[in-house]
């Protein structure tokens, strides 16, 4: 080392510093590695996660089906009993969830009703939380999505009900008496035996 100094013969290079300089650089190209690798095994989760979250919601599609399948066969066997099921349509309860994990943090009534009839549940605002910043501002968006992270299991196994609608005589069964109620009970369970 040394030697090295005598034959630069300056005081601007110091040969010391340069080892010094390689260790860092080292250093940080061994960081740069693990960087790497968690970013690639940060990226797999996540692709295992989406793959996972389009499943549940084929599971919860495929329920609907079966749920309306049954909805049919009910309505062809009986007129004056119709019964309706929307998929996800409990849009109240999405609201409702909304509103206590978001409580506290900001978004107002207009906000929380526009989040609602943009998204149809929280999966949907996983995969397109971009369209956040166009109904929160700046400061509320990043309260959302820490708020989010934080309830990330809870939001994304969050079921949206099927919204499920009885008519009896054309007339929403909660418009009737309550014996005319019973009646359309007894239609429903009649539709049910095997002919």
């Amino acid at each position: 080392m040394r030697k090295i100094k005598r034959e630069i013969n300056t005081d601007t290079i110091n040969p010391d510093n340069f080892l010094k300089i390689n260790r860092q650089i080292d250093t940080a190209e061994l960081k740069l590695k693990e960087i790497e690798k968690s970013e690639k095994k940060r990226k797999e989760l996540q692709t295992l996660l989406l793959e996972k979250l389009t499943e549940l919601n084929n599971f919860w599609l495929e329920e609907y089906k079966l749920l309306k399948v049954e909805v049919d066969r009910i309505n062809e066997a009986e007129s004056k009993l119709t019964i309706e099921v929307l998929f996800k349509d409990r849009r109240d309860k999405f609201l409702d969830k909304l509103k206590q994990v978001f409580r506290g943090s900001g978004i107002r009534e207009a906000a929380y009703q526009e989040i609602e009839s943009t998204f149809k549940d929280f999966i949907e605002i996983y995969k397109g939380s971009a369209k956040l910043k166009d109904i929160l501002n700046e400061n509320q968006v990043v309260e959302f999505k820490n708020r989010f992270s934080e309830n990330l299991e809870s939001l994304l196994t969050f079921k949206v009900d099927n919204k499920i609608i009885i008519n009896y005589n054309g007339k929403s069964l909660d418009k009737h008496s309550l014996g005319q109620r019973a009646s359309a009970l007894i239609l429903f369970l009649l539709a049910q035996k095997e002919k």
